[in-house]
C-alpha cells in the first residue's frame, strides 16, 4: 500500500517549521495516483487558499469551501455546492472544529461521485502529546477545537457514515505549548525533536503521531 510521503515520516517543530505549501504539496502527489488527470476537488475549509493553487498547477480543477469571509472561496453555502460532482473532497484540519461531525461528513459524502475520495486530517487526542502534556497539547488547547478523536474513533465516525477506509495513519509530533515565552519553547521543542527523532517510525506505527490522517472513499 503507498504510504503518505515526507511530512508522514517526520517530526514537526515550529522552530525550523516546514512550510505549508511543502506539506500540500507532497499530499498531493500522495493523491495523484488515485485521481484522474483533470480530477475535481473541493477544499473543505479552504482558508487562504494555499492548496488550491498548488492543485490547480497540478492540472486539476480546484474548488474552496469556508464559511470565514476572509478565506479565498468559490462557496460560502453548501448549497451552492453541486452534489455527487467532486472526484475528492480535502479535509485538512477542519472537523475538530465543527459542532456536527457526523453532520459534516454526510455533507461531504452528498458532494462526492460514487467511490470518491476524502482526505482527511485532524488532531489526535492519544498521540504522544496528548498522553505526555494532556491539556497542554495543541489539539487541546482554546482556538476553536469542539471534537478531538482518536484514530480509531475517526475511522468508526467515517464508516458509520458511510465511507470505506483506503488508508488510516498517524504522524507528526507536535509543537508543545508548555510556555507562553517563545524562545523557551523553542528550545524545548528542539529537544523534544532529540529526544523522539529516532524512534519515530515506531511512534508512527504505534499510532502515536499527533495528527490523524486518513484517505477514505465514498
Amino acid at each position: 500500500m503507498k504510504k503518505f510521503p515526507g511530512v508522514s515520516t517526520q517530526i514537526h517543530s515550529r522552530c525550523g517549521k516546514t512550510k505549508g505549501e511543502i506539506i500540500f504539496r507532497e499530499r498531493i502527489h500522495y493523491l495523484k495516483p488515485f485521481l484522474p488527470p483533470d480530477a475535481s476537488i473541493l477544499d473543505f475549509g479552504c482558508g487562504k487558499g494555499i492548496f488550491l493553487k498548488i492543485a490547480k498547477k497540478f492540472g486539476y480543477q480546484a474548488f474552496g469551501y469556508d464559511i470565514d469571509p476572509h478565506a479565498v472561496v468559490d462557496y460560502y453555502s453548501l448549497r451552492e455546492i453541486p452534489n455527487h460532482f467532486f472526484d475528492a473532497v480535502v479535509c485538512f484540519d477542519v472537523i475538530e472544529h465543527v459542532d456536527d461531525p457526523q453532520k459534516i461528513l454526510k455533507n461531504i459524502r452528498q458532494k462526492l461521485k460514487p467511490n470518491g475520495l476524502l482526505f482527511l486530517t485532524t488532531p489526535n487526542r492519544l498521540g504522544l502529546a496528548g498522553r505526555i502534556i494532556k491539556n497542554k497539547f495543541w489539539g487541546l488547547t482554546p482556538g476553536g477545537h469542539k471534537n478531538i478523536f482518536s484514530l480509531s474513533q475517526m475511522e468508526n465516525l467515517l464508516k458509520n457514515n458511510g465511507f470505506k477506509i483506503i488508508e488510516a495513519k498517524t504522524n507528526i509530533i507536535a509543537w508543545w505549548y508548555l510556555t507562553k515565552i517563545n524562545w523557551l519553547n523553542c528550545l524545548i521543542n528542539k529537544i523534544v525533536f532529540l529526544i523522539f527523532s529516532p524512534w519515530k517510525k515506531l511512534l508512527f506505527r504505534l499510532n502515536l503521531g499527533d495528527s490523524i490522517q486518513i484517505l477514505a472513499k465514498s
